[in-house]
């Protein structure tokens, strides 16, 4: 579909509660402009759905989904809602402005420091969880949908393809990005749940330790760079399993690894309640201008037998 979106002029006297800077950016489903609430000076981010769109009953369900659940998740790591309208033809979402590029723009075919991907991946499952704990499913987790602050904190937003962990299976329609989504999103896309998510995650977390996705051949991350904390391997073998009943059957559970390589001294002992909250909690920031590119390194590693990433 090939749309312009309106520039700040057309748009001014449709929102005249809002003073519009700046057009942000536009995606599959509409553009992004940056704007000010005029009585409280908040800055926020008005996302418009494409009009061609907004007569399309299928993505129209879509982002009034994508409206309400924003509204139901307030979390550090999730980009907030603020309001939901329809205004001269368009359908609106409020929310939140991070004033900050995505993880896609900030790190795309780069491998991260191991500190700073660990931050990240920590705040990105801390959203994730808390989403899951309302019974809310992402099933788009990629780097385009994760906006990162000044003090790289991650915030993800984008929950257009959302939807709760119990619906109406005749209602379905599947979506899913090739590379990011899980084997069952495609296959059995009844049997999808949370576990989709930890797969997207866990992918997220390779490619931001080794700059590309996993390939066919599977190479673990230190195989690509051995100064990588192999636990690491643990934790991103376990999570991107193309066998969900073989993956983190929670993000709690892939937390608690995660733990471990923050705190090397608890990895062989059972997880307690007090450490796993050491790890949930707010921890150090890794600013983004410290996310530096790595070159692979020759290395004795080898795949593991008989794994293959992606469907079966």
């Amino acid at each position: 579909m090939q749309w312009t979106p309106p520039s700040i002029g057309e748009l001014k006297s449709s929102f005249p509660d809002f003073i519009l800077f700046a057009f942000l950016a536009k995606g599959g489903m509409g553009a992004v402009y940056l704007a000010e609430d005029k009585a409280s000076g908040q800055k926020c981010a008005i996302k418009l759905l494409a009009p061609d769109l907004s007569k399309d009953q299928e993505f129209l369900v879509r982002f009034k989904q994508e409206a309400d659940t924003m509204g139901r998740l307030e979390h550090n790591n999730l980009i907030s809602f603020y309001q939901f309208f329809q205004v001269d033809g368009y359908h609106c979402i409020i929310m939140e402005y991070v004033d900050g590029k995505s993880l896609h723009y900030s790190a795309h075919k780069q491998a991260l420091d191991q500190k700073a991907a660990l931050v990240i991946i920590l705040g990105l499952c801390r959203g994730v969880q808390h989403a899951h704990k309302l019974g809310i499913l992402h099933r788009d987790i990629k780097p385009d949908n994760i906006l990162l602050t000044s003090d790289a904190t991650p915030k993800l937003g984008d929950f257009g393809l959302s939807r709760p962990l119990a619906f109406d299976e005749e209602q379905q329609v599947i979506y899913a990005t090739k590379g990011y989504s899980a084997p069952e999103v495609y296959e059995s896309p009844d049997l999808v749940d949370e576990r989709a998510d930890i797969f997207s995650i866990g992918v997220i977390l390779y490619e931001m330790l080794v700059g590309h996705l996993p390939e066919k051949e599977y190479l673990p991350a230190s195989g690509y760079f051995p100064e990588i904390d192999p636990w690491f391997d643990i934790i991103i073998l376990r999570s991107i399993d193309p066998d969900p009943d073989l993956r983190y059957p929670s993000i709690k559970a892939m937390l608690a690894d995660l733990c471990r390589v923050k705190y090397p001294e608890l990895r062989y002992k059972p997880m307690t309640a007090e450490n796993l909250e050491r790890i949930t909690a707010a921890g150090s920031v890794i600013k983004t201008d410290k996310m530096k590119l790595q070159k692979p390194k020759a290395s004795f590693f080898k795949p593991k037998k008989g794994f293959k990433f992606g469907r079966k």
